[in-house]
């Protein structure tokens, strides 16, 4: 009798992580289903993490914390997902991609989306105001271990990047001159483009062009450009000057320990600072890069129909109970 007692309350305890769903109050795991998988992964420029679970699985169970874990560290950066195959609905998925055991991981990375990087390479562009085509993303079965860091490294390693290396000071003007999109640059404190940078780009390919450098390498730059013969200086004075006697100072007197994020104006001959006293996150910059040209829009991330979309979806099955505190992710601040 207590035993079939035990049955019912499992059976019950079962039914309710099922109706509720697995990761309810977890807002940066988003519970897909086959009507919206493809939407939500193939849909996206972004590389996605999706666990296929069933409740009952103990593995399962006890690995969810770590994909938790792992999804508020990468927020922003990846897409973290999840499939309950134990729904009839999610079986056909299920299937489709093999799952023949719980937890089953696997990384969707998106194709490379080419881009032209002037006028001449894309003489039917619109100044880039066109959303690039998508195709199916492939997939991989993740092995690794089953902790938040190796999940979050695994995915690190795997991001596309369409951040652009800006070379020499001396080289730049022709990139401004022959542009066919608008040009953001970080100086960046570390050597390698931030994944929050690169998540950046993500969001607004072919619309604005991201660019990176590390700070120390333009600093002889700008002093030396400021009187040369060289390109640069011809074409764009006031930008020279304005990165001279502005820009400069403050890298030198952080010692290199901050990045600065610039926009430029090619065609007014100027350069705007990001403003010092905001963090580099990606709703402010969002807004920064609408401010500064002409209320340009991204396809995805902050100020998108596509995050906008997201946002109610992840939603729609945790509008019950009282709402956890969001947590700050590990890259919402270059």
């Amino acid at each position: 009798m207590l035993r079939g007692l035990w049955g019912c309350i499992i059976a019950a305890l079962c039914a309710v992580v099922v109706g509720t769903g697995f990761y309810e109050g977890a807002r940066d795991v988003v519970e897909l289903t086959a009507k919206d998988f493809d939407k939500v992964v193939h849909g996206s420029n972004y590389t996605s993490l999706v666990e296929f679970y069933a409740p009952w699985c103990g593995h399962c169970q006890r690995m969810k914390p770590s994909v938790e874990k792992a999804a508020r560290r990468l927020a922003g950066v990846a897409q973290v997902a999840a499939v309950n195959c134990d729904l009839n609905k999610n079986r056909g998925l299920c299937r489709e991609y093999n799952v023949e055991g719980y937890p089953t991981v696997m990384l969707f990375k998106p194709p490379r989306v080419p881009l032209a990087r002037n006028a001449s390479e894309n003489r039917a562009g619109d100044s880039g105001a066109k959303t690039p085509r998508l195709s199916r993303h492939v997939h991989e079965v993740y092995n690794g271990a089953r902790r938040s860091s190796a999940m979050v490294n695994y995915v690190l390693a795997r991001l596309k990047n369409y951040v652009r290396r800006a070379g020499r000071l001396e080289r730049f003007g022709a990139v401004l001159r022959d542009r066919m999109r608008p040009c953001i640059l970080l100086l960046s404190k570390d050597e390698k483009s931030p994944p929050l940078y690169k998540a950046m780009a993500l969001d607004w390919l072919e619309r604005v062009d991201f660019y990176a450098v590390h700070n120390r390498r333009w600093t002889k730059q700008i002093a030396s450009n400021s009187n040369s013969s060289s390109e640069f200086p011809q074409l764009y004075p006031a930008t020279v000057e304005e990165l001279n006697n502005k820009i400069l100072p403050q890298l030198q007197d952080s010692n290199y320990t901050t990045s600065i994020l610039l926009a430029f104006h090619p065609e007014t001959d100027t350069v705007v600072e990001y403003p010092a006293s905001q963090p580099l996150t990606k709703p402010l910059v969002a807004q920064f890069i609408r401010d500064q040209f002409d209320g340009i829009l991204p396809q995805e991330g902050p100020l998108s129909d596509r995050q906008r979309w997201l946002d109610k979806l992840r939603e729609a099955p945790k509008d019950r109970g009282r709402p956890k505190a969001k947590r700050p992710a590990v890259h919402d601040e270059l």
